[in-house]
């Protein structure tokens, strides 16, 4: 567990779900070596594939939705099968949540959403929230929400501001 709130709110990775009642090996034999597999297998009733490119640091989201596009759209066979068969197809963008800045904005070009779509894919926005020592929780709980006192700077929106 960590032993410091995360400093920066920042993107972690892009990473792809696909749940099927179909096994999804065949898809992730077909995507390899470009990428890194975090889980193929069961997942209760249905079958799961879990996985990124496998050199992804120093990337944008932008950039590593649109390789991961484009490595799905040049499939063919039965690993296309899986993929347009599939229940879900994610592409799921990580962001670390921190104690600054106050906002955070992670976009994605026309170009790129246009490609996801294509493949009938979905984006999806994951957020982990930072995490506080376990002697910060024990300490001190966060005040009700009737008795935190206002703030309007964090009230208005940045474009209220102008």
């Amino acid at each position: 567990m960590p032993t410091a709130l995360e400093p920066t709110t920042h993107f972690l990775n892009v990473d792809i779900d696909v749940l099927s009642r179909s096994r999804l090996e065949p898809l992730v034999e077909a995507l390899k070596p470009r990428i890194f597999v975090h889980y193929v297998g069961p997942e209760g009733q249905i079958q799961g594939a879990h996985f990124s490119l496998d050199r992804s640091h120093g990337k944008t989201a932008d950039i590593l939705v649109r390789q991961l596009a484009q490595l799905i759209g040049a499939l063919s066979g039965t690993p296309l099968r899986l993929w347009n068969s599939a229940r879900t197809r994610d592409f799921n963008i990580g962001i670390q949540s921190g104690l600054s800045p106050i906002c955070h904005e992670l976009g994605l070009e026309p170009r790129t959403i246009a490609l996801v779509s294509a493949l009938n894919g979905r984006i999806v926005f994951t957020t982990y929230g930072s995490q506080r020592p376990p002697s910060r929780i024990a300490a001190k709980a966060p005040p009700a929400e009737e008795e935190a006192p206002p703030n309007p700077s964090l009230q208005r929106t940045r474009y209220a501001r102008r």
